[in-house]
């Protein structure tokens, strides 16, 4: 590699120390995140201070003090019952800046070398790190290095290693932390999956018989009524009479439906349960969805560098093995923050999952899976970029995204090439961008902190409405053409909703609803009475339902349970069920609609869910 300058090395994000030499040019002070030590003519100086500048000719070892975070992959392991495994860890390590630790920076890494490269790094102690992996995973079984947090005691590990302190002693490197520690074990997890649908299996196969009992008790039970029905005559009671009936044709007809274990209940605890779900109150009479022939064919949640399909009327034993995966592991964008189902064509025929990705957009026809198009972010228009595109959204010919970095970011679908930031007047230096979606009458709503903006996609300058006298940050967003609901974060531990009123863009009014926790998503579902229910994602074990012009509220109930984090986060509701992702995105429950007593559904994933959404038709 031919020689770099000290500035060519300081910003190239591949390399870790430099032995660089000086003319008799003067040297600028050196940066913050920078160590190093002077020699001229064999004497050595102090170290150098970031404040000084220096003048030639002389030569200096340096290295980039900060924390640096360094990926390691280990195969070929094994656990304390021999199975074989991989473990990948994630490190923060960072060299010393002391004159010792620099001496043998240089002893080590430069002696045949001016630079030291991150690659070269990892292959100086990937072997030793190898060893005390091994030694690691040799005293834990598979099921402890897959399920446990081992962060913390791989770190301890590295620390009291001796091979490895020698050899990070002579490197000049300071003790490593460990910030994540995933295992992977086919045979043990391969087993695991058999066992769980042996038990699923037989569990089923009880309560298929458990059910096919009752069935013929409720049926025998049903003629009875019929034949005194008959007998009596009696009008007043044969209308008592056939509503019983038909309470309990709806519990049969639950029952054949149920996927529950109902073993060790006896009959009446059996219709108790059953019935607990079907008692007509308020909030069950109000969930009705404006169309029952609309289903969801899919429930889509981003996670990693990829976009996992699950069938909410699958099979639960069989849920996680026939979902489907879009993979973008090879893709140039980065980690998934958000995920939507598009129209492509105003048909309703052709949809598109559009991605949002740390770099830019992701979008893949569904009927054609294999045609991925990526659309890259311009450069930021006010600081480096971090986290990923929130939401993004197709109308028309122009694809949409916002992300508290870029602002709000549009693309020409047809023409491609990189797209241009709207409204930077408004936009830039704003601390957050977020929330974008159609508000059901073609126009595309966002927010910027306190204010949410609103405009028509299809002009090629749109003028941008905003609806103000907001103070406080706004996290969560739901609009349609008449109403704009807002999450607002008003103090610590404290949030409420609030609402403008498409004639009042100046006055947000408050909708009763507050909650000790962030309101981090809002979804809307029309009900066939002409309201709407308000689905709420704020961080409790429970999903909030709220019923608009009235007093009716409810919640979909997920159980408590030990040594699991069960509040929610990310939320949707569609026309069949409700969904909740768990804080930590490693557990989604699903809820029928008209059942929000307990889930149907309950699905572990393994890797952090970062978005979730819907498939509808």
């Amino acid at each position: 590699m031919d020689r770099m300058t000290f500035k060519e090395w300081h910003e190239r994000h591949d390399t870790l120390a430099i032995c660089h030499e000086q003319g008799n040019t003067n040297m600028k002070p050196v940066p913050g995140d920078v160590a190093g030590v002077i020699y001229r003519g064999g004497a050595r100086s102090e170290p150098v201070r970031e404040d000084v500048v220096y003048p030639g000719p002389f030569r200096g070892v340096f290295v980039k003090s900060g924390v640096r975070p360094i990926d390691f992959t280990f195969s070929g392991l094994r656990d304390k019952k021999g199975l074989e495994l991989t473990l990948a860890v994630a490190c923060r390590l960072r060299f010393g800046s002391s004159e010792h630790d620099l001496q043998a920076v240089e002893k080590y890494f430069l002696k045949d070398d001016h630079l030291l490269m991150v690659e070269d790094f990892i292959d100086s102690v990937k072997e030793v790190l190898w060893e005390a992996a091994k030694a690691f995973t040799a005293e834990r079984t598979a099921r402890e290095l897959i399920f446990e947090v081992l962060a913390g005691p791989m770190t301890g590990h590295l620390a009291d290693y001796k091979p490895f302190n020698v050899i990070r002693f002579r490197m000049g490197l300071m003790p490593v932390e460990v910030e994540s520690v995933q295992c992977r074990c086919p045979d043990y997890e391969d087993k695991l999956l058999a066992d769980q649908l042996n038990k699923a299996r037989k569990q089923e196969k009880i309560a298929e018989h458990e059910r096919e009992k009752l069935a013929l008790a409720y049926q025998a039970e049903e003629q009875r009524l019929r034949e005194k029905l008959e007998q009596e005559g009696i009008e007043a009671k044969k209308a008592t009479a056939m509503a019983e009936i038909e309470a309990r044709e709806e519990v049969l007809k639950r029952l054949k439906e149920s996927k529950f274990d109902l073993k060790g209940m006896d009959n009446q605890e059996v219709v108790d349960f059953l019935m607990s779900g079907l008692a007509p109150s308020a909030l069950r009479l109000e969930l009705k969805p404006v169309t029952e022939t609309v289903l969801t064919r899919q429930f889509l949640v981003a996670m990693g560098k990829r976009v996992v399909a699950y069938d909410p009327y699958s099979d639960p034993a069989t849920i996680r093995i026939t979902r489907k995966t879009y993979s973008f592991e090879d893709g140039p964008l980065g980690y998934l923050r958000s995920v939507r189902v598009c129209d492509l064509d105003g048909s309703g025929q052709n949809r598109a999952l559009v991605a949002g990705a740390q770099k830019g957009v992701y979008v893949l026809p569904l009927n054609d899976p294999d045609n991925v198009e990526e659309f890259k972010f311009p450069k930021a228009a006010s600081r480096e970029s971090s986290g990923g595109a929130n939401a993004a959204v197709i109308a028309g010919n122009y694809l949409f995204a916002t992300h508290s970095d870029y602002g709000l970011v549009r693309w020409n679908l047809e023409q491609g090439g990189p797209g241009a930031n709207l409204f930077l007047g408004k936009i830039t230096g704003a601390k957050t961008v977020r929330g974008l979606q159609e508000d059901g009458a073609g126009r595309l709503v966002f927010s910027v902190d306190g204010t949410v903006c609103r405009f028509d996609p299809t002009r090629l300058k749109p003028e941008l409405e905003e609806f103000t006298g907001n103070e406080h940050e706004v996290t969560a967003l739901a609009a349609t053409p008449e109403h704009i609901y807002a999450g607002v974060y008003i103090a610590k531990n404290c949030s409420e909703l609030i609402k403008w009123d498409k004639d009042r863009p100046a006055f947000p009014g408050k909708t009763g609803g507050t909650w000790e926790s962030t309101v981090y998503k809002i979804r809307l579902l029309p009900l066939r009475s002409g309201r709407e229910a308000i689905f709420i994602g704020t961080k409790l074990n429970v999903v909030p339902v709220m019923i608009t012009e009235s007093d009716i509220r409810g919640e979909f109930k997920c159980e408590s349970g030990p040594g699991r984090d069960r509040r929610l986060r990310w939320i949707e509701a569609g026309p069949d069920f409700v969904f909740g992702v768990t804080r930590k995105g490693l557990g989604i429950f699903v809820w029928k609609l008209d059942f929000p007593a307990k889930p149907v559904l309950e699905i572990r994933t393994d890797e952090a869910v970062m978005d979730i959404a819907l498939y509808c038709s």
